[in-house]
């Protein structure tokens, strides 16, 4: 609140001089240096609280269920973390509560808290495969139109768009994002030989889910 300057004489003793009416109290904010610099803490960078299976999300206090998928830590939800080029389901705050927020894949970037992110191909690969895993089918939106809810779920990744990924050619190739498409078990129910859950390739300004994976 104040501030307190000591003078140090020859002989060793202190004289305290008081702050000047117009001196003001230096702004304290939680930081950590490297390399000799300084970085302030910001709700960016603050990392997630874990205990047991559940994350706090302390940017903003959210709660997620995890699971382990292989060696790593996924969260079992789809997160709900405000940033631009993010919505809710039809604009609805609701959705976004039981549903998690859509992003594009610049916003996906940004979407998970610190020692969180996208999964790999390879880690997503391990989670199609784990029977175990709670997808959820949050829909999609594009272009101000958003369907699916229910029926279908889409979840960035951080994997590079191969030949053999589902719409690549159609969906720009390399210049495209890697997603995972899951199809509930009943809106596959009488479609046979349709696959339900697999890789395809989208553009990276439509807006999907995204379920982190710890570092």
């Amino acid at each position: 609140e104040s501030q307190t300057f000591c003078i140090w004489t020859s002989g060793g003793e202190a004289t305290v001089k008081p702050p000047s009416s117009s001196a003001k109290a230096a702004p304290v904010a939680k930081s950590s240096s490297s390399n000799g610099g300084i970085t302030i803490d910001t709700p960016e960078n603050k990392e997630p609280v874990v205990q047991g299976l559940k994350m706090t999300d302390t940017r903003d206090n959210q709660t997620y269920n995890l699971i382990q998928v292989g060696t790593k830590l996924w969260m079992a939800q789809d997160i709900n973390y405000a940033i631009a080029n993010s919505e809710c389901y039809n604009e609805s705050d609701a959705n976004c509560a039981t549903n998690g927020r859509l992003y594009t894949f610049n916003g996906a970037q940004k979407a998970c808290p610190t020692g969180w992110r996208l999964p790999s191909r390879e880690e997503a690969q391990t989670a199609i495969n784990n029977e175990a895993m709670p997808w959820s089918y949050s829909g999609r939106c594009k272009d101000g139109d958003c369907n699916f809810m229910g029926d279908m779920g889409f979840h960035w990744t951080s994997g590079t768009p191969e030949s053999g990924d589902k719409k690549f050619d159609e969906n720009g190739g390399t210049n495209g994002a890697l997603i995972i498409v899951e199809k509930s078990p009943e809106y596959v129910k009488d479609k046979e030989g349709e696959d339900r859950l697999f890789f395809q390739v989208d553009s990276k300004t439509k807006r999907f889910s995204v379920r982190c994976v710890q570092d």
